[in-house]
């Protein structure tokens, strides 16, 4: 039992020492995780997204991870576009009564599509 409780030891203290050296290579700079060995380069994962902080916020963004949240420069306003004033809609006619008379020598039964005599 001595050999395991050793092995377990020995294995135990090789997971702290490795935990403790990675946290060493990664450093946590303006909330976003940089690796200082290659120039404090910020870390970005396979599909190019950078790796943040759990403290970061979007006060913290910068322009390499986080573009959109970046302030943007205030851009001069377009000038105005200045179009002339369209014209005045002509009046609407005035309605006109008219007397309309209907003959019919030929009619229908009620509910029905043949003609009578």
């Amino acid at each position: 039992m001595n050999t395991i409780a050793r092995q377990f030891a020995l294995v135990l203290s090789a997971a702290l020492a490795l935990g403790i050296s990675a946290t060493s290579v990664m450093a946590q700079n303006e909330g976003y995780v940089t690796a200082p060995v290659s120039g404090n380069i910020v870390v970005k994962n396979s599909t190019g997204l950078c790796w943040r902080t759990g403290y970061w916020t979007p006060a913290m963004a910068n322009m390499e991870c986080d573009p959109e949240l970046v302030a943007k420069k205030a851009e001069p306003a377009p000038a105005p576009v200045v179009t002339p004033p369209a014209p005045a809609p002509a009046p609407a006619p005035t309605p006109v009564a008219e007397k309309v008379t209907l003959s019919a020598d030929t009619l229908f039964d009620f509910d029905k599509s043949a003609l009578r005599s």
